[in-house]
């Protein structure tokens, strides 16, 4: 899978977000399918806005995108803390 480090075809950018990838990959399997339609949905926003030229647009959607994400970790730490 293309991200939109390799496609910026930035090496920098591309190894930032690996680097993020590989951080986040926990919480990525946490969350898993229960949130797996709204990482397309927001990662769509922020490519759109990519595409569009509009780099506030793009990372205030990103900035939200982590936001979620993050949240959605934590609740189902505590959900599975709970069981």
């Amino acid at each position: 899978m293309t991200g939109l480090g390799e496609a910026s075809r930035n090496s920098v950018l591309a190894d930032v977000m690996r680097g993020l990838r590989e951080r986040t990959s926990l919480a990525f399997a946490i969350n898993g399918r229960a949130r797996a339609r709204e990482d397309w949905q927001e990662h769509a926003g922020v490519l759109a806005a990519v595409i569009a030229g509009d780099s506030e647009l793009a990372a205030l959607l990103a900035n939200r995108h982590v936001h979620n994400a993050a949240a959605a970790f934590a609740a189902a730490l505590i959900d599975q803390a709970a069981d």
